[in-house]
């Protein structure tokens, strides 16, 4: 959350987003989630259930149940979750451009 309209405006078919939210679920993330849909680009949702606002948007969903100390959660699991996700993204980017090259 916290992306103004000007930058979601950017946001293309040929791009992806990684919307994370868990309950209870930050209205801004949900509206700006929506919107980003709404231009067809994929959304990749990082959420805590199947009935999370973020599922309806999103073309892949993960459920992630992150432990909750006295009403703080631990997001590590999460942060873990996101990290892979972009790796591979970089890793079969990568791996596409030594294809066009060899």
């Amino acid at each position: 959350a916290g992306l103004n309209a000007e930058m979601i405006g950017f946001a293309t078919p040929r791009d992806a987003v990684i919307a994370i939210s868990f309950s209870p679920y930050a209205p801004a993330t949900i509206e700006e989630t929506r919107a980003i849909a709404e231009q067809g680009v994929p959304i990749v949702a990082i959420t805590d259930s199947s009935f999370s606002p973020l599922a309806q948007f999103a073309k892949i969903w993960f459920e992630v149940s992150e432990a909750d100390f006295g009403g703080f959660r631990s997001i590590s699991a999460t942060m873990a979750l996101a990290m892979a996700l972009t790796v591979a993204v970089g890793e079969k980017r990568r791996e596409t451009g030594r294809r066009r090259k060899g």
